[in-house]
């Protein structure tokens, strides 16, 4: 009795075997959302080398693109709605303190779980940038590019565009 042993295929463009679900995932996401494709790639290779159940040490940030808890429930609760997601937004509420939560603990699990979900976190990713980009543009007065968007998906679309207006008035600093 022979026995064949094969050795995984290499890589595609530094992309694991197995990723063609979450890239189309990406791509669905993109289209929905009208955002572009390349750049949510490129964004959920650098959070998360395309791993949707990625868990950041240290902080709650989650999914192929490392969402935290408040950006996801921000996110959702201002884009849910649009993209098919009512259900989940309306869950999210603004407590006294200015943050958000979701009151029901089974439902507030069922929407941070979202995170992992490469089809939702793809569309949260892509109405997220979209929402930046508005920012970035009315802050700089100019068009955002990928570099500045994924700034504003690190640090906010507030931190963002301080540290853009801050690296255009001092360029050497």
């Amino acid at each position: 009795m022979f026995m064949l042993f094969t050795t995984p295929a290499a890589p595609k463009n530094g992309v694991k075997e197995g990723a063609d679900t979450v890239i189309n995932a990406i791509r669905e996401g993109a289209q929905k959302s009208g955002t572009d494709f390349s750049y949510l790639l490129k964004t959920a290779k650098q959070e998360s080398s395309l791993d949707p159940k990625a868990k950041a040490t240290g902080s709650s940030a989650t999914g192929l693109f490392q969402f935290v808890e408040q950006t996801w429930l921000k996110t959702l609760k201002d884009s849910g709605p649009q993209l098919g997601l009512s259900r989940y937004a309306s869950a999210v509420v603004e407590t006294k303190s200015g943050r958000l939560d979701v009151p029901d603990p089974a439902m507030r699990n069922e929407i941070l779980k979202l995170r992992s979900d490469p089809k939702i976190a793809s569309l949260m990713a892509g109405a997220l940038t979209r929402s930046n980009a508005a920012s970035l543009s009315d802050a700089l007065g100019r068009k955002p590019d990928a570099a500045d968007l994924y700034i504003a998906h690190v640090l906010g679309a507030n931190g963002a565009a301080g540290l853009l207006r801050n690296s255009e008035i001092h360029p050497d600093t």
